[in-house]
């Protein structure tokens, strides 16, 4: 390595010194502790059992994979190089911030092994940093930075800091732009993910954020059968199935939209809830029932409007007046009968 400029930043009141340099791509490790390569590690079984050198390897197998790499992998080919350095700590040689971009050196040298410019990368090496300068350095570049982690990335990473490594919200709070409030949402958010075996998935975030956030299913969630059930759900993609593929074609599938607008209403009908706990019904069909309140106040408004219709106005009405009010009134009808007739319907369906 080689320095080609050293200066310094300001951490938390405190002047880093940072040198320029351009490190071997295979000296560099993986940041375990990115959130990025954390979310990765728990989708490998007995991670922690495998050796330094087993873990770095299955880091590279897994990261160089996912989308977002390999667009990168394209930008950084099309330019030929970094546009922006990565920044490294040598006294771990690890990447705190650019294993993405690390990833897809590894990946170009792998393809390209005679080329000189994909064995080193651009750096920015720190010698050393404190936790909670580390913290603060991706709180400015991800967590409210120019290259915002996903709010799943986010909240693993604020649960991993307080919980893992046994610190307060308000130690994090200090040095982060996040409230205490927020902090100890998304640590609540992780922590339901994990109850149900299931913080691997970022793409279930949204509804365990839902599930805590909404009053009406978080009611429900303090509920022992309740919370049972609709932490499945939450698991499986819907109600009453086991499997999650194709969501939106599934019988009782929903969507995140539908599991913060929908739900509650449901959640509202005791005996609408009831039968879809137990399968007797899917979740569009128990939605629909949800909404007749909004049938009887429709009916309500049209039976007091037509109601403060007297004699003494239609008397006064002229021909022609009268013979269009006599055509709405017929159409009026036609659609009282047809309103009629499902409702009869349904009072048979009940009583079945």
């Amino acid at each position: 390595m080689s320095d080609t400029e050293i200066t310094k930043i300001s951490i938390l009141e405190e002047e880093v010194e940072v040198h320029h340099v351009r490190e071997d791509i295979h000296k560099l490790k993986f940041l375990p502790d990115n959130p990025r390569v954390y979310s990765i590690l728990n989708r490998i079984p007995d991670f922690a059992n495998l050796t330094p050198d087993e873990k770095q390897i299955q880091i590279f197998s897994k990261l160089h994979k996912m989308p977002h790499v390999d667009k990168l992998k394209q930008e950084i080919e099309r330019d030929g190089g970094l546009q922006e350095p990565i920044l490294i700590r040598w006294d771990y040689m690890q990447v705190v911030e650019g294993n993405s971009r690390l990833a897809v050196y590894r990946q170009l040298n792998q393809e390209n092994p005679g080329e000189e410019r994909w064995k080193t990368i651009p750096c920015i090496a720190v010698k050393t940093l404190k936790t909670e300068q580390q913290v603060r350095l991706f709180d400015q570049l991800h967590l409210q930075g120019k290259t915002e982690w996903t709010p799943y990335a986010k909240a693993l990473y604020i649960h991993r800091w307080v919980h893992d490594l046994n610190r307060s919200p308000n130690e994090f709070a200090e040095i982060s732009s996040f409230t205490v409030g927020e902090i100890k949402k998304a640590i609540s958010v992780i922590a339901l993910m994990k109850e149900n075996d299931d913080e691997e998935q970022e793409s279930r975030f949204s509804y365990y954020d839902v599930a805590l956030t909404n009053r009406e299913i978080k009611t429900h969630l303090a509920d022992g059968q309740s919370r049972e059930f609709l932490l499945s759900a939450i698991k499986n993609g819907n109600f009453g199935t086991s499997t999650a593929s194709d969501l939106d074609e599934k019988e009782g599938g929903f969507t995140a939209l539908d599991f913060r607008e929908k739900l509650p209403a449901i959640l509202k009908k005791q005996k609408l809830k009831k039968k879809l706990f137990e399968g007797k019904i899917g979740f569009d069909e128990a939605y629909e029932l949800s909404l007749d309140s909004h049938v009887k106040k429709t009916l309500n408004r049209v039976f007091d409007q037509l109601s403060n219709i007297s004699a003494k106005e239609v008397n006064k009405l002229d021909f022609a007046d009268v013979r269009a009010v006599e055509s709405i009134a017929r159409k009026v009808d036609k659609q009282a009968k047809r309103l009629q007739t499902m409702v009869e319907k349904r009072v048979r369906e009940t009583k079945n």
